[in-house]
């Protein structure tokens, strides 16, 4: 049985070896349909650009969560279309990237190790050697080696350039066994593909608003206003419709971002009969969330989706 220290750190690197931990010990036989549509939902989310990480508290979100990008692995292998396997292995990079910004030192220690990067902890500062340096170095001017600090054959980086070479490395890690070959795949999985087919221009979205990642913004983002469309309009129906929670897993996330929000602002009639009903009525009407484009409208001037 895996440890909540495990889970936690599976939950943010799926790719690691305690994600593979916590899915052996799952000891799943069967393809579950729900985890098919977090997969595609997953994957619908790398194409975007505007990754949002969310902190999850609960156990079976988290697995859930490690999951996803176990059937997207799945789905965009049997899709069969190199563009989207590439957009899946960037997007999924760039949520590490996000997930590293904000993780603990100790965290980054574990996966420098895990992604084979010898890292040198020197309290403030961090040291590489310049082999590994150069093997993983990010992207941008100011990773430019000719830029950097030396000593004893080491190269001296703080905390963001760690983030940056961390998230470099990453990508070898998301690719390895990518694609998965179509013999290995299960019947369900490669049917399902075949309803999803890649095409860029509507997927990748910012204005357009056809992804629905930018809800993850929204949780993310305590708000001191009209918290109540929030939920009705957007959260209830993203979480319990198109993430296919029930209504009792979406009602603790959407509580706990309310309490959140209420930090910001206290003064809300929203309780928790008012978040659990909400919940279940968008699972009986099958409602989908509000548009990006009437979002905007909703949250002009507390969340800024560009």
């Amino acid at each position: 049985m895996y440890t909540k220290e495990q889970l936690d750190f599976a939950c943010k690197y799926p790719f690691s070896q305690d994600a593979k931990a916590v899915l052996e010990s799952l000891k799943i036989n069967s393809i579950d349909y729900r985890y098919m549509e977090l997969g595609k939902e997953r994957i619908l989310g790398d194409m975007d650009k505007n990754v949002h990480i969310v902190n999850i508290s609960l156990e079976n979100v988290k697995i859930s969560e490690i999951l996803s990008y176990a059937y997207a692995r799945m789905i965009v292998s049997a899709m069969e279309d190199k563009q989207a396997l590439s957009n899946f292995i960037e997007g999924e990079q760039r949520r590490i990237g996000e997930t590293l910004k904000g993780d603990t030192t100790e965290n980054l220690m574990k996966i420098a190790s895990e992604l084979k990067v010898k890292i040198i902890n020197n309290n403030v500062e961090f040291l590489i050697s310049l082999g590994g340096y150069l093997k993983n170095i990010p992207k941008g001017e100011t990773a430019a080696l000719t830029n950097q600090k030396l000593s004893g054959g080491f190269i001296i980086i703080g905390r963001p350039l760690l983030v940056g070479i961390l998230t470099s490395a990453s990508k070898a890690a998301i690719m390895q066994g990518l694609p998965i070959r179509k013999e290995e795949l299960p019947k369900d999985i490669i049917k399902f593909s075949k309803t999803f087919t890649f095409k860029p221009a509507q997927t990748i979205t910012v204005k357009g608003g056809n992804s629905r990642a930018w809800i993850d913004k929204v949780l993310a983002t305590p708000i001191p206003d009209v918290r109540h469309r929030v939920v009705n309009l957007v959260l209830a129906p993203y979480l319990v419709t198109v993430k296919k929670m029930s209504p009792e897993d979406a009602y603790a996330i959407i509580l706990e971002y309310i309490e959140r929000c209420k930090k910001i602002n206290p003064d809300t009639k929203i309780n928790e009969q008012y978040i659990m009903y909400q919940c279940r009525y968008a699972k009986a009407k099958g409602l989908k969330p509000l548009s990006l484009v009437k979002a905007r409208e909703l949250l002009a001037g507390m969340i800024n989706f560009d």
